[in-house]
């Protein structure tokens, strides 16, 4: 008996598959040892640091929240609900 393949009942379009299997294997392996690089612009990081910087700040300012609580405690502000009213109105529109 004479052997003509060492795979029984081969399948060419099976072997492209291993081939392709085998070269995107490589492929991946070439690009990990190439040691890729990225740079990132200095505007991308001056943008970065921004969107950090502004998450870190609090939508709350301490000075501000004192003054209006004298201006309250002395009577000044908050005795008008229509005007409180047409003032909170005014700001929700111009958001």
């Amino acid at each position: 008996m004479k052997i003509e393949s060492n795979r029984p009942s081969f399948d060419p379009s099976l072997d492209r598959v291993d081939q392709k299997k085998a070269a995107d294997a490589a492929a991946a392996d070439a690009s990990r040892k190439s040691g890729d690089q990225i740079r990132v612009s200095a505007e991308a990081q001056l943008a970065n640091e921004a969107v950090k910087q502004a998450s870190q700040s609090s939508d709350v300012r301490p000075e501000v929240v004192e003054r209006a609580r004298k201006l309250l405690d002395a009577g000044l502000v908050g005795n008008d609900a229509a005007a409180i009213a047409d003032a909170l109105i005014t700001s929700s529109l111009e958001k």
